[in-house]
């Protein structure tokens, strides 16, 4: 008999295992504006312009590293690429 209960006690339905939801950190879209003398332009439309630029006068070589120095007054976008190209693109078309 304490076969019986042995494998009685092994049948008896167990719990299901309470999953948590998986909740996933969501990071925020940021977007940058430069806004001067009612005239506006993203900090992404800049890159893109600076990008252009330098494939446009590139001399074969990757851009690995950009810096872009915004100088609204001057209208402008001042860059280094890969610490040696330098150039500039206007910031309002």
């Amino acid at each position: 008999m304490a076969e019986v209960k042995k494998t009685a006690a092994k049948a008896a339905p167990k719990k299901p295992a309470v999953k948590k939801a998986a909740t996933k950190k969501v990071a925020p879209k940021t977007e940058v504006l430069l806004q001067y003398q009612y005239q506006e332009v993203t900090a992404a439309e800049i890159e893109k312009r600076v990008l252009a630029q330098y494939k446009k006068d590139k001399t074969g070589e990757d851009a690995k590293t950009v810096k872009i120095y915004v100088k609204p007054e001057e209208n402008t976008a001042y860059y280094v690429v890969n610490d040696k190209f330098r150039g500039s693109v206007a910031l309002y078309a």
